[in-house]
């Protein structure tokens, strides 16, 4: 096929994936975009807390500090790097949302196989974190979540205009902030 979305690459994983049982396959990475024609593209992850009362908030937020560092990313890419290497293996890349360790992954550890596209790809992922945004936290929790994914799954199955889908998500959403409030 041509002129197709093969698929949504949920996770940065899937050009490994590719890369090691389809090489040669005509693969474009693109960011979606907005409504005026800019890429966009949203973060998910998990978060780390300190509860409160903890007995060790200081060590726990240096931990925290020291494994989300440039330093630390690095040596976690070239240890992956090496552990797909031994398995004769592509490594396209280990995508942190720290844009200074990813960028540094992608210049200091990140080697061409030979494929172009996929070369494109991991570029493209690179510099995806500057087009990114979270959703902050809420008092709503997995119902705001909720209500933004059914908005878009109405939509997209054709229940609803994005106008529509969107009025209904609002106000669903802000209801479950009000009553977890």
């Amino acid at each position: 096929m041509k002129d197709q979305l093969g698929f949504w690459p949920m996770e940065s994983f899937i050009y490994n994936v590719f890369s090691n049982n389809s090489p040669n396959a005509d693969l474009v990475a693109n960011f979606f975009t907005n409504h005026k024609g800019g890429p966009i593209t949203y973060f998910s992850g998990n978060a780390w807390v300190v509860p409160k009362g903890s007995k060790n908030k200081a060590d726990a937020c240096k931990y925290m500090k020291a494994v989300t560092s440039v330093n630390a990313w690095l040596i976690a890419a070239k240890k992956r790097e090496a552990a797909r290497k031994a398995q004769n293996s592509t490594f396209t890349g280990l995508y942190s949302a720290n844009s200074v360790a990813d960028a540094k992954i992608y210049n200091d550890v990140y080697q061409s196989f030979g494929h172009p596209q996929f070369d494109k790809a991991v570029q493209t992922l690179v510099h995806a974190s500057k087009y990114g945004f979270e959703l902050p936290a809420n008092p709503g929790g997995q119902q705001f979540v909720d209500a933004y994914i059914n908005a878009i799954n109405r939509v997209l199955s054709g229940q609803q205009s994005a106008k529509a889908a969107l009025n209904q998500a609002q106000k669903e959403a802000q209801t479950a902030i009000n009553a977890n409030k």
